[in-house]
């Protein structure tokens, strides 16, 4: 996030991207062909938009200093149990973190991105052309990438294809 925040201020969005993409390759080695820089906003109105997801909260939380708009704190208070959470609910699970550990959040954020793909996946988004264009346009207004609508379209494809019953996710913490 510094690397790309940095980079961004100097040089702008699309070279901020490409800054960050060069550091993860000399960090792992590994090639990165694409890379998608996501605000707050896109997460948010993605909820809002599928109507709310279910997720199971497995522990309360009681977080005194969630951040407000002000740069100041509010707190955050969700109850063990399923819970329904429209857009702003659903972004405060993810991004609440003071306490908790990381490896909670992250969790956290896994569960709630598979609840966008099972709620998306009930809905049939894909073949709802008004949907399709509704979220083609919050992903113009709220992602930075390199990634085009061929490949985006392919991408989408591919996620609603795949069985998730067997799939092993984990946190690196």
């Amino acid at each position: 996030n510094e690397i790309y925040a940095a980079a961004r201020y100097r040089l702008g969005d699309r070279k901020g991207l490409e800054v960050v993409k060069a550091a993860i390759e000399k960090f792992t080695g590994i090639e990165i062909h694409y890379g998608a820089v996501i605000n707050f906003q896109i997460f948010e109105k993605v909820v809002d938009a599928l109507g709310g997801v279910d997720i199971f909260v497995p522990e309360d939380i009681d977080d005194p200093f969630y951040p407000d708009e002000n740069y100041g704190y509010q707190t955050f208070v969700v109850r063990r149990g399923l819970q329904h959470f429209d857009g702003a609910m659903a972004l405060k699970y993810a991004r609440s973190r003071k306490t908790s550990s990381d490896y909670n959040r992250a969790k956290r954020q896994q569960d709630l991105i598979l609840a966008i793909r099972e709620k998306a996946e009930t809905l049939n988004f894909l073949t709802d052309f008004g949907k399709l264009a509704e979220f083609f346009q919050l992903y113009r207004k709220n992602v930075n990438t390199d990634i085009g609508l061929t490949q985006l379209v392919a991408l989408a494809k591919i996620a609603m294809a795949m069985d998730y019953s067997n799939a092993v996710s984990t946190v690196l913490n």
